[in-house]
């Protein structure tokens, strides 16, 4: 009788693949009791050695370690930094070096619109790799040092250790810049872009490799794709929110790098692959000036001491997102200040427009410009009807009444916690500033977790804002 046959009908219940699976765990449970490669099938566990199995594994894959050593340090730093300094996680992150996001202060209460990483803004690009040895939580930490020291271990052995230090940090690198690329306001962390780089060398280099491909089963790969699927999932349905990007990049960028060390490369590929890693290169320019970003132009706006430039950097800044009211303000004021009174009036409209929901300020100031027009030069006032009317259509008749253009001047927005136009020159405090510390007109907060709280507005009315979504 053979040994299938003594293992009686628990075995033959089971399928082929659920045999493997099981074959699987179990070899790894072994191997890592043992700390050494004869723990691979073997018949029953041993008493666990630890000392000589964190020795095994430093001989084996220090550089691995190392990193995750790294990861699991920042971590505790940011736990510790909690307990001892009554602050948020993301103001811990950013004194460590993270790329968190930062929220502008004005007058000491914040500028929710005006918000973004500024440190990269200002060229500090060292806190994209330090990005990805940050985590948000203690089971985001486990599972991507658990991941990346099982694959770690069997990649850098077949590299040298200079190699795979400069491969691991180029791929951290690589995709937490390409997530915020795609994500500009958004804070990332993690090294799960980085774990998907190495699994992607391994998929290609374990064909033909007996070792690689008994320790990376089949039931393993389809578990890594069926994640990446998951994740998608998961962030589509707002459930959590994933670097995508991340696991994309570093899984293509692994491939790529698995195919020219495999059976495939060849010396002209590997000079081929050594060129294509200058695409880091536009990849943190990018990061450092995305230029499609309204708030960076504002920022750039701020540093500019010529009115002109100043001027085009906040025409750039409500080209790319005219969803900010301030700048808007700002505009319009310093069209008015240059002798643009039309100029300024059709600014402010558009303004409203675009901000139907948060114009207070803009509707005095539209109401203020719209009194100070020359009462002699009667087309100007017939001009600025004809901009109304252009601008809000049917809803012209309301909005002039809204306005209060035809009741008595209202004073010109210049002080409280609605003025928009007359914001001075902001200034950055020290990372951890609050409200109630910010002596200077505007300081740098992180930027508050979760989502912003709206109010509920009916899509009929004319105050309505018309975004094309539902509000």
């Amino acid at each position: 009788m053979t040994g299938s046959e003594r293992a009686g009908g628990r075995w033959e219940c089971m399928s082929q693949s659920g045999r493997c699976y099981l074959a699987g765990i179990r070899r790894g449970w072994c191997f890592l009791l043992n700390g050494t490669a004869s723990g691979i099938g073997a018949a029953r566990f041993r008493r666990p050695r630890m000392l000589a199995f964190v020795r095994n594994e430093w001989k084996r894959c220090p550089v691995t370690i190392l990193f995750v050593a790294a990861a699991a340090g920042l971590y505790a730093a940011v736990v510790i930094h909690e307990l001892l300094v009554p602050e948020n996680a993301a103001e811990t992150m950013h004194v460590l070096g993270a790329a968190t996001l930062r929220v502008k202060l004005h007058n000491g209460r914040p500028i929710d619109e005006f918000t973004g990483p500024f440190a990269l803004w200002d060229g500090e690009l060292w806190r994209v790799p330090v990005s990805g040895f940050h985590h948000a939580t203690w089971w985001h930490l486990f599972f991507n040092c658990l991941s990346l020291w099982y694959l770690g271990r069997l990649l850098e052995p077949r590299l040298n250790r200079f190699r795979y230090a400069a491969f691991f940090m180029y791929a951290t690198t690589l995709t937490i810049g390409a997530q915020l690329l795609s994500s500009v306001e958004s804070m990332v962390v993690g090294l799960s872009g980085t774990v998907y780089a190495i699994f992607g060398v391994l998929l290609i280099v374990r064909q033909g490799d007996r070792e690689l491909e008994d320790l990376i089963s089949d039931v393993m790969i389809g578990a890594a794709i069926l994640w990446l699927i998951v994740c998608l999932i998961l962030t589509r349905l707002d459930l959590l929110p994933v670097a995508n990007i991340a696991h994309f990049v570093g899984f293509g960028y692994g491939c790529l790098v698995g195919f020219v060390m495999g059976k495939h490369g060849t010396p002209v590929r590997a000079r081929m692959l050594l060129a294509a890693h200058l695409v880091i290169v536009p990849v943190l320019w990018f990061v450092a000036h995305p230029t499609w970003n309204g708030c960076y132009h504002w920022r750039l706006a701020e540093a500019q001491q010529d009115m002109q430039a100043k001027k085009r950097c906040l025409e750039r800044a409500v080209a790319c997102n005219p969803k900010l009211p301030r700048v808007w303000a700002r505009l319009a004021v310093m069209y008015w200040d240059d002798d643009q009174q039309l100029r300024a009036w059709s600014t402010v409209v558009k303004a409203i427009d675009q901000n139907r929901t948060s114009n207070r300020s803009l509707c005095l100031i539209a109401n203020w410009m719209w009194w100070q027009l020359d009462d002699e030069d009667i087309d100007k006032h017939h001009d600025a009807v004809n901009t109304l009317m252009e601008v809000f259509g049917q809803d012209a008749v309301f909005w002039f009444e809204q306005l209060g253009l035809g009741r008595t001047p209202q004073p010109r927005a210049t002080d409280g916690d609605d003025s928009l136009a007359e914001l001075p020159e902001s200034q950055d405090a020290p990372p951890g500033a609050r409200p109630e510390d910010a002596d200077a007109p505007d300081t740098v907060l992180p930027a508050p977790d979760g989502p912003r709280p709206n109010r509920m507005i009916d899509p009929d009315h004319p105050w309505s804002a018309q975004e094309g979504i539902t509000i």
